[in-house]
């Protein structure tokens, strides 16, 4: 969110008094009260009196000019067992807006619950000058058709809906990851829905006092996100000519904490999960859950240079150097060494297309250690409850994708003594006290939406 900064308060100096006075006279004399409350509006969400509802994440302006004792003006708790002015919370900034004076209060940080702007202390009672308002947390859902995740190729093209159960009137803020704001503009202002930009609002405070009217904005500086000023509604969307890519589309209420997210595979072929690798001169793993289509050639571009895959074979590593000529097969898993050095790419894509196999993936263990991809997202003693299991390690980073979740690294996990949770997306070393077996879960998967359930992904996490 971007933020404007208040104005210093009036002090006892010749210069800082002269300098408020530049400020401030124009406003008391030149458009009077109206003035006034334009200028406080610029530097907060919205003016609140006594009695109202703040949604977590708001700043608000208090009019605290009828105060005896501004110097103690305080937020604090409501004590609701007797309602009585509760414990310290923060002093805000009071500031001067022509003859007037309000504090301006920040709820981000805020528990849900009862407050009271007041210069009183702990114990007293809430009296006329005190203001007391609740916050409560804004909800929100973004969706597609019902679903988080929608693809271009596959699905029909249906609207996105943003919606909140307790607010029907707000800003959005709408971002993507590789992604321009004048390319989010072409997806979502479908046939002029959006309506007319605005291009006089440049910031927050602005855009707030727009909701629920029709219009946009690309604020100055931030290339990188649309703001819509009726953000409760269906959108049409449009990817025509937006290069091919995943996108997790963020949405983000603009004057409070409220988000969600979807994701937009566009132009991926089904059935696709997308990686990236860092070079970052680590070592990283990459698991394979299922069957997959082609062989490692297809997964990621042999002829870059800063890189290299190794394969764990009979208990040992090698390096593979004929990407054609390897096929990984369902829950295998391979590690990928990058280097780090400067004229190297930044970064390397690994892609896997799962096949319609009808049969869930097996993986013969020997006695000893075994590198295995976990077979979906679950507690270790989940997914690794098979006869003989001893120890599973967690060695390498893993691949980066905003299509699946992340894990935390855990590093040992014995079986059946601790709680770690693994993915599929990942390798690991298990250790088995004798030959056995590794069932998979993959299988018959004709969509994403297959995969989605079958692996257990939350992709908006």
């Amino acid at each position: 969110m971007l933020k404007s900064k208040s104005l210093p308060r009036c002090k006892n100096s010749h210069l800082i008094v002269l300098a408020c006075l530049i400020t401030v006279v124009p406003l008391a004399f030149a458009g009077g009260a109206g003035a006034v409350l334009a200028d406080v509006t610029n530097e907060s969400d919205r003016v609140i009196t006594s009695g109202e509802t703040v949604y977590q994440g708001q700043e608000v302006a208090v009019n605290v000019t009828d105060f005896t004792d501004q110097d103690n003006v305080a937020l604090r708790t409501v004590d609701q067992e007797d309602d009585t002015i509760g414990s310290l919370v923060s002093q805000p900034a009071i500031n001067d807006y022509g003859t007037e004076q309000y504090a301006i209060v920040d709820t981000q940080n805020r528990e849900e619950g009862q407050y009271v702007l007041t210069s009183d202390s702990f114990g007293e009672s809430i009296d006329g000058n005190d203001v007391r308002f609740e916050v409560i947390e804004m909800d929100l859902s973004v969706e597609i058709d019902g679903e988080k995740t929608y693809n271009t190729n596959v699905d029909k093209l249906t609207g996105l809906e943003v919606q909140s159960n307790l607010r029907n009137t707000y800003a959005i803020s709408v971002s993507a990851d590789g992604l321009s704001d004048e390319e989010l503009e072409k997806i979502f202002n479908t046939d002029g829905q959006l309506g007319t930009e605005n291009t006089t609002i440049d910031n927050q405070y602005a855009a707030a006092s727009k909701a629920g009217s029709s219009g946009y904005a690309m604020f100055d500086g931030d290339d990188e996100a649309l703001t819509i000023f009726d953000g409760e509604q269906v959108f049409d969307l449009n990817f025509t000519g937006i290069e091919s890519d995943i996108y997790k589309i963020d949405i983000e209420v603009i004057d409070t904490s409220a988000t969600d997210s979807v994701i937009v595979e566009h132009n991926i072929p089904e059935r696709t999960y997308s990686f990236d690798i860092p070079n970052d001169g680590e070592m990283h793993s990459v698991g394979v859950p299922g069957e997959i289509n082609g062989t490692l050639a297809d997964m990621i571009d042999p002829t870059q240079a800063g890189y290299t895959v190794f394969v764990f074979s009979e208990g040992s590593w090698e390096a593979a150097t004929d990407f054609e000529s390897v096929e990984l097969s369902g829950l295998d898993a391979i590690v990928i060494a990058t280097e780090g050095e400067t004229n190297q790419p930044n970064k390397f894509t690994l892609e896997m297309q799962f096949d319609s196999n009808l049969i869930p993936p097996e993986k013969q263990l020997t006695e000893g250690w075994n590198y295995v991809s976990a077979p979906k997202f679950a507690n270790a003693d989940v997914v690794f409850d098979i006869n003989s299991a001893f120890v599973v390690v967690d060695p390498f980073e893993s691949a980066n994708s905003n299509q699946v979740q992340s894990v935390n690294q855990f590093g040992s996990h014995y079986v059946g003594s601790d709680s770690n949770e693994v993915s599929p997306f990942k390798g690991y070393f298990i250790f088995v006290e004798d030959d056995t077996t590794l069932p998979g879960v993959l299988s018959g998967v004709d969509t994403q939406s297959d995969i989605v359930d079958q692996l257990d992904i939350d992709s908006t996490e």
